[in-house]
């Protein structure tokens, strides 16, 4: 394909997807070998993918958050109106991270409730361990931990000076984690790092 991919997910070890920019959706049922595109109904950008089970998939993107029912075969706008750049099944809940917060459903993605009231910065990745124990790392230095899915978010110790975002993280059930970062130094400098955190 031409487009840029932004994501892969196996749901076992022959079983997976990928997606990315023009709605792009790809389906191998070999390993990898073979590739397959399966209609999205959307030429948005697509940015992150999680599996509920064999058949039930979240797609996530900009303005759009897809879900399949019938392993890809076809898919349905179920969050439309919001940018989202992450999206994970814990259990039978759905989280998604995207502009000012992050999103929970419980009821198969038909209902949606923004965890983080009144958040302003972008969440860029979240990862949960569980149904209730998660992460959210964003924008401006954002990052925050919750212990009851959701109810309650805690974090955002100060970074600084200069700007760091904080752009993909994973965690074990043991709090030990690693998150991936950015870094502008801001005036008089203005220099950039990457780098990650233990």
């Amino acid at each position: 394909v031409a487009n840029h991919l932004n994501s892969v997910f196996f749901i076992n070890n022959n079983t997976g997807y990928v997606c990315g920019t023009s709605g792009t959706i790809l389906k191998t049922t070999n390993a990898g070998d073979n590739w397959f595109q399966l209609p999205s109904g959307t030429t948005n950008e697509l940015t992150d993918i999680s599996c509920r089970n064999d058949s039930v998939l979240f797609i996530c993107g900009h303005n759009v958050l897809l879900r399949s029912e019938n392993s890809g075969a076809n898919w349905l706008n179920v969050f439309p109106g919001i940018y989202l750049s992450s999206v994970q099944c814990a259990g039978d809940v759905i989280y998604c991270g995207g502009a000012n917060g992050v999103y929970k459903s419980t009821d198969g993605g038909e209902i949606w409730t923004n965890t983080m009231s009144g958040f302003t910065e972008s969440i860029w990745d979240i990862f949960f361990v569980n149904r209730d124990t998660g992460y959210a790392m964003g924008s401006n230095a954002t990052q925050r931990r919750t212990t009851n899915g959701g109810s309650d978010w805690n974090g955002g110790l100060y970074w600084g000076p200069g700007i760091y975002g904080f752009s993909a993280c994973r965690f074990f059930e043991s709090g030990y984690g690693f998150v991936c970062y950015s870094f502008n130094s801001g005036w008089p400098n203005y220099y950039s790092s990457y780098g990650m955190y233990k």
